[in-house]
């Protein structure tokens, strides 16, 4: 791939956050050994993971974006499922704001 979006990170379990950057670097050059990544940080806030993020793409000279958008819950899904695990994820609202993120940024790189 010449563009990867990377969007990872929501679901690492806690006692694996402190080697989640030591994932990225084996698995950022296998997915994309030639290409160039645009990154975004977590929906929800996770600082161990964001950083993660910010600093490998920092370290190769790549694009991260802020991909937080859970402090407005209007993002999410809320009172459209009845499973609350599944309604806090994005909704139209939250998946529109990250397409909104990430395409300016894409089209660039095009």
């Amino acid at each position: 791939a010449n563009i990867v979006v990377f969007r990872l990170g929501e679901n690492v379990k806690r006692d694996l956050r402190p080697n989640f950057l030591q994932g990225l670097q084996s698995l950022i050059p296998y997915v994309c050994p030639t290409g160039t990544v645009l990154y975004t940080t977590c929906f929800w806030k996770n600082e161990q993971v964001d950083n993660a993020i910010r600093s490998f793409a920092l370290s190769r000279n790549e694009v991260c974006l802020d991909g937080c958008l859970s402090d407005d819950e209007s993002n999410m899904a809320l009172g459209l499922f009845a499973h609350e695990g599944v309604a806090i994820h994005p909704g139209d609202k939250g998946m529109e704001q990250l397409a909104s993120l990430i395409f300016p940024q894409l089209s660039k790189m095009l």
